[in-house]
């Protein structure tokens, strides 16, 4: 698991560059759930937190950067 450091002045890029990759991504939010799965799509408009979706097996779950203790870069997912 590589882990995304979220206060990386290049975050944006750096999320940018997972999304189609064919890993995967787990999140572990603020209070407390874990989501994982590919990032089917990803805002980083500039002055506004990271936001993406992940398509997981409930359904895509949107989240922020924001949002996120950490994210970290996952082996494929199915």
């Amino acid at each position: 698991m590589d882990h995304v450091d979220l206060y990386s002045p290049d975050l944006p890029e750096r999320v940018a560059a997972l999304v189609g990759a064919l890993p995967g991504v787990e999140a572990t939010t603020v209070d407390g759930k874990r989501v994982r799965g590919p990032i089917v799509s990803l805002d980083s408009t500039p002055g506004r937190p990271v936001s993406f979706s992940i398509r997981t097996d409930k359904g895509r779950q949107s989240l922020s950067a924001a949002q996120c203790l950490s994210l970290a870069v996952i082996g494929p997912t199915g």
